[in-house]
């Protein structure tokens, strides 16, 4: 049949329109009333309330697992910068002042070839685990896990007022965290009673950001402050906490530190000035 009388009327959210109800009269000869548009208008307003309200929670859910997936791999101030990037998220990068801190557990290969790897895999995780929340408690970065080594950032994305002072913090409390780990874990194997851990925290100017290729990135920092720290954690024994020169000058006076004199790490140009954190300041 034939159209009589028909109404279109929109629905709007915030001035936009975000869809179209149209109603048709076939079956008699009446007409569309005042009273009827006003009733329509109520009924639309409602139904584009109900529509955005749903997407809404359809885009906060979808958030939510992006955002739970997003930090499996990177830290939670990565995946908030990640998230709030809609494009070119290969480009998002900074030159920023940061301080690094690099772990590094010694006689792992030594591990590899004489404890079984489930009881392995599970001393790792135990390490990373509790590494990862001393880190966050400093308010620090964890940039990524390199096998049997950790490189996390103080100070950015996080900007902090005294980056170098929280990641010597972290560095001590890492420091006495891997002793009562190494404690714990020799009661699994005597072997855990060889493992020790180098740690190195260094200050300067790196590149932070997303480094690859539109399919694959990875958000980390580059730069000769990041290859310094990994390079004295290598130096590093008996869970002795090497600093440069930068990071003893910001924690003078809230941390005792011995200089070493100068050391040329592998890999290195020229020697550095070294220094070993002995512990708090009194």
């Amino acid at each position: 049949p034939e159209i009589n009388s028909a109404i279109s009327f929109p629905l709007r959210i915030r001035g936009h329109v975000i869809g179209v109800l149209n109603i048709s009269q076939k079956a008699t000869e009446e007409r569309f009333s005042s009273a009827d548009k006003e009733l329509l208008a109520i009924i639309c307003s409602q139904a584009a309330n109900a529509l955005e309200n749903l997407r809404a929670r359809h885009l906060l859910a979808e958030t939510t697992r992006m955002r739970t997936l997003f930090e499996q791999y990177v830290a939670p101030e990565v995946a908030e910068l990640l998230l709030s990037r809609h494009s070119d998220l290969v480009e998002l990068g900074e030159i920023a002042e940061v301080t690094v801190l690099f772990a590094d557990i010694r006689h792992f290969s030594r591990l590899v070839h004489r404890v079984q790897l489930p009881l392995l895999r599970r001393f790792l995780n135990d390490f990373f685990q509790q590494f990862t929340e001393i880190v966050f408690q400093w308010q620090g970065t964890v940039d990524k896990f390199m096998g049997d080594a950790v490189l996390s950032v103080f100070g950015a994305p996080n900007r902090l007022d005294e980056p170098s002072l929280a990641a010597v913090r972290a560095a001590w409390a890492i420091h006495a965290m891997f002793a009562e780990l190494r404690g714990r874990w020799k009661a699994e194997s005597q072997e855990f009673a060889a493992v020790d851990l180098g740690v190195a925290v260094t200050s300067g100017t790196v590149f932070l950001g997303n480094i690859g290729s539109s399919r694959r990135f990875d958000y980390t920092v580059v730069g000769h402050e990041v290859n310094l720290a990994q390079r004295l954690a290598a130096e590093s024994t008996e869970c002795r906490i090497y600093v440069t020169e930068p990071v003893c000058r910001a924690v003078e006076g809230r941390f005792t530190v011995l200089p070493l004199g100068e050391m040329l790490p592998r890999g290195m140009e020229q020697a550095v000035p070294v220094f070993w954190v002995s512990g708090p300041g009194k």
